[in-house]
């Protein structure tokens, strides 16, 4: 990630791969984010972001309705505000 001077944005990035390849892009953030860059990545896969994010915002129908630290929140959690269930 030598282009990037401050930030990097991922749709779906994991989406289409393979664990081995999934991996690969999960080092990757993982080291863009430990020299400094913020690194937003957009994914459905839930209980895989918890486990390397920092943060997570939870979205619903378009609308950020919670941001958390990741190690504050477990998948029951995040499903709970995703579907539009009690604050957690």
């Amino acid at each position: 990630m030598r282009w990037a001077t401050t930030a990097i944005l991922m749709d779906e990035p994991t989406a289409a791969l393979g664990a081995r390849q999934r991996k690969i892009v999960y080092d990757a953030a993982r080291s863009a984010a430990d020299k400094g860059l913020a690194v937003v990545m957009v994914s459905h896969d839930i209980p895989q972001m918890i486990e390397i994010a920092n943060q997570i915002a939870i979205m619903r129908q378009g609308v950020v309705v919670a941001q958390k630290q990741a190690a504050e929140v477990d998948l029951q959690d995040v499903m709970t505000l995703m579907i539009g269930g009690a604050s957690v």
